[in-house]
């Protein structure tokens, strides 16, 4: 499919989701100005075609949109390279420049000592700015950019832009296009970092102390049953992205959706899986 013209995808969107309802479908292409996209992600291949990756429908989906918080998959994914790549996981000591980010939902305090895999915890469930600059600071912080750059360009996302690790810049940039190909990376090879992503609650450690701090995730989906995993993003007041993934019934393979500048982010993806059911 990547191969069609963006009209063409417009009108395939259309005879996709026409079961829905055309109310819902105009309301639905307003709303999400950034774009959308849905695939299937699942590796599982069938006799006629290989389903892995497969597009089911896109719109906009080469349109370059600031990434905010979707920037930490990419995070994740560099700080699983460099840090938890073998035991004993790497331990991040909170400093003054890592809490001075905006955003206060990791909670991280100066002195604390984090495991890496802890921060990671803290940015998929409570998308905790703090985190996401400690596993870069700890690293360096102009190296673990050009890491996030490199490692996209390894992915053929030829659309994106990393500046910072937390996403508050809106010059970090992609594509729904270019999303997709991060997202199927981690599905595959990293699986446990959307796994977090579902947990109601988690709790990460101070290895200093042993204190533990008991953290919500502020993800809307998470009670779901058929939900596998995502992550938020607010662009700007009134404007949202996210990335999830989903078991859709009547289909074997996982769905992932996603979704930039839309109003209700939420909203515009159950719209997205109720075209498919």
């Amino acid at each position: 499919m990547s191969n069609i013209s963006p009209t063409v995808k417009f009108s395939f969107a259309i005879i996709l989701v026409l079961g829905i309802g055309i109310s819902i479908l105009v309301t639905f292409f307003e709303e999400a100005s950034g774009g959308y996209l849905a695939q299937v992600v699942s590796e599982e291949e069938s006799e006629e075609v290989d389903m892995s990756g497969q597009e089911i429908y896109s719109f906009r989906p080469d349109k370059r949109w600031p990434l905010a918080s979707i920037t930490k998959l990419m995070t994740a994914l560099v700080a699983d390279r460099l840090y938890l790549t073998e035991a004993p996981y790497e331990l991040v000591e909170i400093t003054e420049e890592m809490v001075a980010v905006e955003g206060e939902t990791g909670g991280l305090k100066v002195g604390e000592v984090i495991r890496a895999d802890d921060l990671i915890k803290a940015m998929m469930l409570v998308s905790s700015n703090d985190a996401a600059a400690a596993l870069s600071i700890h690293y360096g912080e102009e190296e673990f950019v050009l890491l996030m750059n490199k490692t996209a360009e390894e992915l053929g996302m030829t659309n994106t832009t990393f500046v910072d690790s937390t996403g508050l810049s809106v010059q970090n940039l992609s594509t729904v296009q270019d999303v997709r190909k991060l997202v199927e990376l981690i599905w595959n090879d990293y699986t446990y970092i959307f796994n977090i992503s579902t947990r109601p609650r988690d709790v990460i450690i101070n290895r200093s102390s042993g204190a533990k701090r008991n953290l919500d995730n502020t993800n809307s989906f998470v009670e779901l049953p058929d939900f596998l995993g995502g992550k938020t993003g607010s662009v700007s007041e009134g404007d949202g992205n996210l990335v999830s993934i989903f078991s859709v019934p009547g289909r074997e393979e996982e769905v992932a959706v996603v979704v930039f500048g839309a109003g209700d982010p939420f909203l515009e993806t159950q719209k997205i899986l109720e075209g498919l059911r």
